[in-house]
């Protein structure tokens, strides 16, 4: 019987302009997503329209100073130089290495030819560093900087053996060497400094060794602290090992994982949107009186009305994936699907790698617990108000600002917010042994607590709808 019902309730559901109308707008979501990312990327995942410096402003601005009278030769010598290797730089791309190093390299160089042009030696050195520069050879400036990193570590070590041997001297030692094993890794992996996803690995890779070195873990606190920067050298650890993009935006992989995510308030919006009229509706129009003669039970009823808006859910987040699937595979080809997804777990202190279709499911099951309590509350209101837009917006906000509530409640330490119904739905963020944030809400916690919140709003529901007057309606 209680097919029989929803499939009635369906009909009800698509005889409405509104879900039709939001199914669109997120489909229009989905196609702008997917254009502006084919048209604002390129190959290598990286944005086209960052940030700039404005180099000619630069330009203008440090020609004016230097023009002025009151600069001394070496001021103005070095304005010079900083002014031909701003020009210079303005010439690659903002991606490129050269784009990053042109001052490391070249700045030195140019200064001393600047100081005396008359040197023809100087002259030709900077001029054969730029011509290596402009031709993308990026080992010879590596061996210059290697050679120069072991000259001052030699020197470094006979400055120890004649006794200056003080924590500074050896603090530079271990550093110069530490700069020299980077090095030498970059030199091996052909790893140059630029905007590139394994030089941003890398710098991730080296930034959060440093910082683990540092925390300490006697808080629940500072435990999360060193698990989620653990968590960024390990991801960073498999990025540099298997020489893969994983966090590639541009691609069809990248855009099925991020769909739970990126159209969560789609979704939230269409469930709630379908629970609020199908409860709502019965009242406004007095249809519910009609409805009640049928021979099932009040409780049936409601539970074919509950079990429609989480089916339309269902139906609209498999719309968005079909349609991501095919306009994806259209902007960016399918090759990427074989990359899958790399997830730290944090109870087996791994990476592990994931098909990204099985990534989609689990995601999709993490996130499911929230929307059956929201959904919950949408008909708890409805039964109560019998107003559609109180029933739709309070649970709406309730999921908005949920993260919001969750940071302030980190931030001032206040633990007994774990109680709210709102926290314990976020299995989301239990996901591969990854803590809450707060201490004490956990995974077994938020079971607990969130069977206990389902069961007392189920019977709310039941026992108000069952006592509801609706004579009167």
């Amino acid at each position: 019987m209680i097919f029989k019902l929803m499939k009635i309730e369906l009909l009800k559901v698509f005889r409405k302009k509104g879900i039709y109308v939001i199914w669109g707008v997120m489909l229009l979501f989905c196609f702008f997503n997917n254009f502006l990312y084919w048209r604002d990327y390129d190959k290598e995942g990286r944005y086209l329209y960052g940030e700039k410096e404005n180099i000619q402003e630069e330009i203008k601005n440090l020609t004016k100073e230097k023009d002025s009278n009151v600069l001394g030769t070496d001021a103005r010598i070095m304005l010079e130089t900083r002014i031909e290797l701003l020009k210079l730089k303005s010439t690659f791309s903002k991606n490129s290495w050269q784009y990053f190093k042109v001052n490391d390299y070249l700045y030195d160089a140019l200064y001393e030819k600047n100081k005396d042009s008359t040197n023809l030696e100087k002259v030709k050195y900077y001029d054969t560093l730029v011509s290596k520069f402009k031709n993308n050879d990026y080992s010879y400036f590596w061996h210059l900087e290697k050679k120069d990193l072991e000259s001052q570590i030699s020197f470094l070590k006979e400055e120890q053996e004649n006794g200056e041997g003080d924590t500074n001297l050896q603090k530079n030692l271990e550093q110069k060497e530490e700069e020299l094993s980077v090095l030498n890794y970059r030199i091996k992996n052909r790893i140059v400094e630029d905007n590139g996803y394994l030089n941003e690995a890398l710098s991730t890779y080296l930034s959060s060794r440093d910082k683990l070195k540092e925390l300490s873990k006697n808080t629940y606190q500072e435990k999360t602290v060193y698990q989620e920067v653990k968590r960024e050298m390990k991801i960073s650890e498999v990025v540099l090992l298997d020489r893969v993009n994983y966090q590639k935006e541009n691609t069809l992989n990248s855009l099925i994982k991020g769909i739970m995510n990126d159209y969560e308030l789609f979704f939230v919006i269409i469930l709630l949107m379908v629970s609020a009229s199908l409860i709502c509706d019965e009242f406004q129009k007095g249809t519910v009186k009609f409805l009640l003669i049928k021979p099932v039970s009040r409780f049936i009823i409601l539970l074919s009305k509950y079990f429609t808006s989480l089916l339309v859910l269902l139906m609209s987040v498999l719309l968005v994936f079909g349609f991501q699937f095919v306009l994806g595979g259209i902007f960016f080809g399918v090759d990427s699907l074989h990359l899958g997804v790399i997830v730290y777990d944090y109870g087996l202190d791994k990476v592990l790698h994931l098909n990204v279709f099985l990534w989609f499911l689990i995601s999709l099951l993490s996130k499911m617990p929230s929307m059956l309590m929201l959904s919950l509350i949408a008909f708890l209101l409805g039964i109560v108000t019998s107003s559609t837009i109180i029933s739709m917006i309070i649970p709406l906000m309730i999921s908005i600002f949920s993260s919001s509530l969750l940071e302030l409640a980190i931030s001032h330490h206040l633990y007994w917010m774990k109680y709210l119904p709102n926290f314990t739905w976020r299995f989301s963020s239990y996901l591969f042994g990854k803590s809450s944030g707060l201490e004490g809400l956990d995974f077994w916690f938020s079971c607990i607590w969130y069977s206990l919140y389902f069961v007392i709003f189920l019977l709310l529901i039941r026992g108000i709808f069952k006592r509801k007057d609706i004579k009167n309606v």
